[in-house]
């Protein structure tokens, strides 16, 4: 298959390595392309996550993906500050 027919994802913010303030953070990109089925946003602890959890999925492609994520919310409340890293996948 060449590269030019596979669905394209990009996150655009926050960009890496940025220190984020606050109790949230709004995760902006784009997701589609040829052969396009869906995408899935998701979220792990640490650098390199050995476990993510899916924030939003959808089979409709996306010009734009925006999406504010509030962490403070029960059942993302995390034990101690550190790293967060955010994937935005296509299929």
């Amino acid at each position: 298959m060449a590269l030019t027919s596979v669905p394209a994802a990009t996150i655009t913010a926050p960009r890496p390595d940025t220190t984020l303030g606050g109790s949230s953070a709004t995760i902006t990109g784009t997701a589609g392309g040829p052969n396009f089925a869906s995408y899935s946003v998701r979220y792990g602890l640490g650098l390199y996550p050995s476990n993510w959890t899916t924030i939003r999925s959808s089979r409709v492609p996306t010009g734009r993906y925006h999406k504010r994520w509030d962490w403070n919310r029960k059942e993302r409340r995390f034990a101690s500050p550190g790293s967060v890293s955010f994937q935005l996948l296509t299929s």
